[in-house]
């Protein structure tokens, strides 16, 4: 049995489900990789500030498939290191228990970056939404 099949065995997920598990993991972290715009509201009470997504930065780290290649270089080896730990586990945890040991295992994925990668990502400028002629 090949490792992709044994990953969607154990998490009991069809093809489909995993491209969007991929998908959705990326997004995060190019969100936690991407600039947060300080915004500061004048409160009754004094000063509230929060942060507000730059969907632009977003855009572009999402769009580069240079930076899309390391992190599925980094995110394929914690699938593996998730197979490995989970094959040893007696009793075979469950479809559920296998998606949070996954979701911890992803975690690592958010501590590793290439800034040289992130920089090159923004200085693109990619806007996807802009109008098509």
């Amino acid at each position: 049995m090949t490792v992709d099949r044994k990953i969607l065995m154990v998490l009991g997920y069809d093809a489909a489900q995993m491209e969007n598990r991929i998908m959705e993991d990326w997004m995060r972290w190019c969100q936690s990789n991407s600039y947060s715009i300080s915004v500061v509201q004048t409160m009754h009470n004094g000063f509230l500030e929060f942060r507000k997504r730059d969907d632009k930065d977003l855009q572009n780290l999402m769009a580069d498939a240079s930076l899309f290649r390391f992190w599925m270089d980094v995110y394929l080896d914690c699938l593996l290191d998730f197979v490995d730990f989970v094959q040893g586990m007696n009793p075979s945890p469950t479809h559920e228990e296998a998606r949070q040991i996954l979701n911890r295992s992803v975690i690592d994925t958010h501590r590793l970056f290439s800034k040289q990668l992130l920089n090159n990502a923004r200085s693109k400028k990619i806007d996807l939404c802009a109008k098509q002629n």
